[in-house]
């Protein structure tokens, strides 16, 4: 006779437990010598196809065109606006102090006042004085590890959320170039592209979509007995445990919450990333002038690009310009920032906030060369929709 096998159903690698919010906390970063954010915020769209050529001679799928299932992220520029230095003691890193940009619109106080103690003044000379006070530090080697609390821009997305979100960001390298290139940034917006390069891994870090609260079947793929089986219940475990010790254990698949679970997917590869700037940005959001300017020269030059005219004046007067199909993604709408294409599928359902992150275990990455994509049946790829005036 067969030997008698029948082990646990479910995973016990992962906690069961609802997320504390819809957003995630990093608690790892990878160690690196380039000097750089080491993770971006970014928005779940909806997925699509990716129809690929592999170039690499050591793959069997050497010269085939496939086609493999991707996911769409929309990434909005964030801005910097604090930056945090931690010290190690023996309780672990500890927060030695934090800058904070006097650039702050009444808008942003609006929010972050509600989160964060603000200062009470912050102007050119609390800068100053607060970046003597991060150089004495480092002077005296208190200084560990660099890190930057940056905003999101949710406004610049269709997702038709207001309220900004603050996410801690770490940045790579030594230290004392780390911390020049932080002190650099604050106050400034940052891109996707200034972070994250195509063809290369990241780690995607999110909250699953949530079911509630779930049987034993749904939460742990415990089998269903045949319908002959003379049992009271079908859709449980078989037994609880021995009658000797009286508990059950935590091992044994039991009812209760299943989804919104923070979880990590370890080196998800970037095919693509696609430039885009939204539209009517004083309106959306509020940026530095210098910035403003800068990000309408280039959306016009983007346009021209895409639409294949060397006129400006041959543009709309208003217009949209996304990487969407007719209609948009379903549940999502039109992308109109940078939009990434990630191989395979990521956590969450659209509009859900994910957090990407520079690979903690990298590994080789096989060539290919994107054809085209595709949602559902309908060939997809940038487009400059017109407006009414």
């Amino acid at each position: 006779m067969p030997k008698w096998h029948a082990p646990h159903r479910g995973s016990k690698a992962f906690r069961r437990c609802r997320a504390a919010r819809i957003y995630p906390r990093v608690s790892t970063w990878p160690k690196t010598d380039k000097v750089t954010l080491l993770g971006f915020p970014a928005y779940k769209v909806g997925m699509c196809t990716v129809y690929e050529k592999v170039l690499d001679p050591r793959s069997p799928w050497h010269g085939i065109e496939r086609a493999v299932a991707a996911t769409v992220l929309e990434a909005p520029p964030v801005r910097v606006m604090a930056v945090r230095v931690y010290t190690l003691t023996p309780y672990g890193y500890r927060a030695l102090t934090e800058i904070w940009t006097h650039q702050i619109f009444d808008w942003e106080r609006k929010y972050l006042a509600r989160v964060f103690p603000l200062p009470k003044r912050i102007d050119e000379k609390y800068v100053e004085e607060k970046i003597n006070q991060i150089w004495n530090y480092f002077d005296q080697g208190l200084i560990n590890r660099v890190r930057v609390l940056v905003r999101t821009r949710p406004g610049l997305t269709g997702i038709g959320q207001k309220k900004p979100w603050i996410v801690e960001i770490q940045v790579g390298g030594p230290i004392k170039e780390a911390l020049e290139y932080a002190l650099g940034l604050l106050g400034k917006s940052v891109d996707v592209t200034q972070v994250f390069q195509p063809r290369q891994y990241v780690d995607v870090i999110g909250v699953t979509k949530g079911y509630g609260f779930q049987g034993v079947v749904k939460r742990h793929g415990v089998a269903i007995p045949w319908r002959g089986k003379k049992k009271k219940e079908y859709r449980a475990v078989g037994s609880l445990g021995p009658i000797t010790p009286g508990r059950v254990f935590w091992t044994v698949p039991r009812y209760g919450q299943y989804g919104f679970f923070r979880r990590t997917e370890y080196n998800k590869e970037i095919l693509s990333i696609i430039p885009l700037v939204s539209d009517f940005i004083e309106e959306r959001e509020c940026f530095l002038p210098d910035e403003l300017e800068q990000l309408k020269k280039m959306r016009i030059e983007l346009a021209m690009k895409y639409a294949g005219v060397d006129d400006p004046s041959k543009l709309p007067r208003r217009f949209i310009m996304t990487f969407a199909p007719k209609g948009g993604f379903k549940h999502y709408g039109l992308p109109r920032n940078t939009v990434l294409i990630v191989r395979g599928s990521t956590v969450g359902p659209p509009k859900r906030m994910l957090i990407l992150r520079h690979p903690v275990r990298p590994k080789r990455i096989i060539e290919t060369e994107i054809l085209r994509y595709y949602y559902g049946r309908e060939e997809i790829g940038v487009r400059i929709i017109p407006l009414p005036s």
